[in-house]
């Protein structure tokens, strides 16, 4: 969240982690989550409280999930955990909001929806989602800026546009 450390995901021994390192201390690594599938992180609370991150399961797919880190111990959580593809959370208005890319078919492409995220239960629960209307088939990461790019087709004109997800990032 302050620059000062990272989160990484690597398999080792046919196992998949989630690690924390500082970020002048590769050495300095240490495993935050064990699983049997593939994890892949995709943001950070600015106020450090919260990664999120995505989980490749054999029955659903892929999905976002939370991992608390203020205290080191808490349990992850499924935020969004349906039949569709959810996938690159990150955080807007200070943690109060996240956007993340969705679909139902591997041979669709993903559509951008906004929804809040909410603490009390570890970003879980039953929300309506406000759709954003896009569709991407490549989600572009600038971790400068800490901002989601989509490349958007823009339908029927062969073109392609951007969309930036922006949002307050104070603390939340």
């Amino acid at each position: 969240p302050q620059g000062d450390r990272i989160v990484f995901a690597s398999q080792r021994a046919g196992r998949w982690g989630l690690y924390e390192a500082d970020a002048d201390n590769p050495g300095s690594e240490r495993l935050l989550l064990d699983a049997a599938e593939p994890l892949f992180p995709t943001d950070w609370s600015r106020d450090g409280a919260y990664v999120l991150y995505d989980r490749l399961t054999p029955d659903l797919g892929f999905d976002v999930w939370a991992l608390p880190m203020a205290d080191g111990d808490g349990a992850p959580s499924p935020v969004l955990a349906t039949e569709r593809d959810e996938a690159g959370a990150v955080f807007g208005g200070g943690a109060r909001w996240i956007a993340y890319a969705s679909r139902a078919l591997v041979s669709e492409p993903y559509e951008v929806f906004v929804r809040p995220f909410l603490r009390r239960l570890g970003g879980h629960g039953r929300t309506e989602r406000r759709r954003i209307v896009c569709r991407t088939t490549a989600p572009l990461r600038t971790p400068a800026a800490l901002t989601y790019f989509l490349r958007v087709g823009v339908e029927g004109s062969g073109a392609d546009a951007t969309v930036t997800l922006t949002g307050s990032q104070g603390s939340g």
